[in-house]
């Protein structure tokens, strides 16, 4: 049976302070379960990108983003030899500044764990590779 193709439409956030990287592990209930990624997720309905950057950071981080701007939109179609075939991802990626100790707000939510992790040390570190993307697209 044919996997039913849909489009997931999501903003994320490259925040860098002090040689380090903000990025959250994905928790257990969560497809790429343990992984680390960037803070960010979906678009509710009607919301704008620069709206859902704010929220999911909040949500994820605790953290309240001093400033943001588009760094670029990447388009990533997951094929069948990934466990989200038929997914086409729509990423809003967008470079920020946010200070303070972060936590997480969100019950239940995607991630279980978020860290500022330096940057010298981030190959060791397992990855969706949408970290990779969004490093490129904000030039860290």
């Amino acid at each position: 049976m044919e996997s039913q193709r849909r489009i997931r439409l999501a903003a994320y956030a490259v925040i860098v302070a002090d040689g380090a990287i903000l990025l959250t592990r994905i928790a257990p209930r969560s497809d790429g379960a343990g992984l680390w990624t960037l803070p960010g997720g979906g678009l509710d309905w009607g919301e704008h990108p620069d709206t859902t950057v704010v929220r999911e950071v909040y949500e994820e981080t605790g953290l309240t983003m001093d400033s943001f701007a588009l760094a670029g939109v990447n388009s990533h179609v997951f094929d069948s030899n990934d466990t989200r075939s038929g997914l086409h991802a729509i990423r809003f990626i967008y470079s920020a500044a946010a200070s303070g100790e972060p936590r997480i707000t969100e019950i239940d939510g995607s991630v279980d764990r978020v860290e500022w992790i330096p940057l010298e040390g981030l190959d060791d570190l397992d990855c969706v590779e949408l970290v990779a993307v969004g490093r490129s697209m904000a030039g860290v």
